[in-house]
């Protein structure tokens, strides 16, 4: 693969995280759009493909085809992003339901009668977001692998780090 093809999808991966995290709280509909157009320049060919990956998939994938590192890492954030949207989202329909079910005398009311934290806890750890997370850690961990036999130190693998434990 032509050095120019590799700088040219990583400047474009750039381009599509910057405009994803600009839209994630405003149009969090548009930035998802952001996300799925940033996975059709790679080698993935598109998200759906990726999506339909199980984490060990991943994993062999991204050996089989010598992802780009850089790429890969690009592909963390967006990931990271897309995680984020998705927790905010369920936060504001958790709270906007709270908004509803609230009582004059100040009491919440459940029609489950059951901890409304539990029943965020459930929705946040939906099986699709438990895998999103999953295949973000195995494309950190293969980031890693090929900084460390290219003698590449990077901080950034710990802030990535930090933010997927943040989601977990």
């Amino acid at each position: 693969m032509p050095i120019d093809y590799i700088l040219e999808m990583i400047e474009e991966l750039g381009r599509a995280l910057r405009a994803i995290i600009a839209r994630k709280k405003d149009q969090p509909a548009k930035a998802r759009e952001e996300i799925k157009a940033a996975f059709n320049g790679t080698k993935f060919g598109n998200k759906a493909f990726f999506d339909s990956l199980s984490p060990a998939d991943l994993a062999a994938f991204l050996r089989e085809q010598q992802v780009d590192y850089r790429a890969a890492d690009y592909m963390i954030d967006i990931l990271l992003e897309e995680a984020e949207i998705n927790r905010d989202q369920v936060l504001e329909r958790l709270a906007m339901s709270e908004q509803q079910d609230f009582q004059p005398e100040g009491t919440v009311q459940s029609a489950e009668g059951g901890s409304e934290n539990q029943d965020f806890r459930l929705i946040v750890d939906s099986p699709q977001q438990l895998q999103l997370l999953a295949k973000i850690q195995v494309l950190i961990d293969y980031t890693s692998e090929v900084e460390a036999s290219l003698k590449i130190f990077s901080l950034k693998r710990g802030q990535q780090r930090e933010r997927l434990k943040g989601l977990s």
